[in-house]
């Protein structure tokens, strides 16, 4: 058995991490973990619940599953614009020279993938600093 790390922090997946104690697990199987965080957090999640049925059932031998660090990887270079495409693609949405844009991929999903907070703290300071530099007080919130 292989398996990858996606997302771990939802309930399901902490709960699918921790039956891996139960289930027909052998040394042989790995669990790619995507980020050392994950890695770290797998592995908690495993002693914790390894303590518990210690305690709970006496268990014993309990076997794990190995846990490779491979992360995710983008190539930087697929993202590499000259000035006039990105003038282009500014033209094509919409969006004035001197606008801040933010882009987010993902699920803003406090619980389970990430927290929006973050995000909102640094687009409220983007927007602090646009509005000194140009004197603009207008923020633009497009959601498709």
């Amino acid at each position: 058995m292989v398996g990858v790390t996606h997302t771990i922090a939802s309930h399901s997946a902490m709960d699918a991490i921790t039956g891996l104690l139960a289930g027909p697990v052998m040394p042989w199987d790995a669990l790619i973990c995507t980020s050392r965080a994950v890695q770290h957090t797998v592995q908690a999640l495993l002693q914790e619940q390894a303590d518990y049925l210690r305690w709970r059932m006496a268990a014993q031998q309990l076997v794990l599953p190995q846990f490779p660090l491979i992360p995710l990887g983008v190539h930087c270079s697929d993202f590499e614009f000259t000035a006039a495409e990105r003038a282009a693609a500014r033209q094509a949405l919409g969006i004035a020279a001197d606008e801040v844009v933010a882009l987010f991929v993902g699920r803003l999903s406090f619980h389970a993938k990430a927290h929006p907070h973050a995000m909102y703290l640094g687009l409220e300071e983007a927007a602090r600093k646009n509005r000194k530099e140009s004197g603009a007080a207008a923020m633009r919130l497009v959601r498709e």
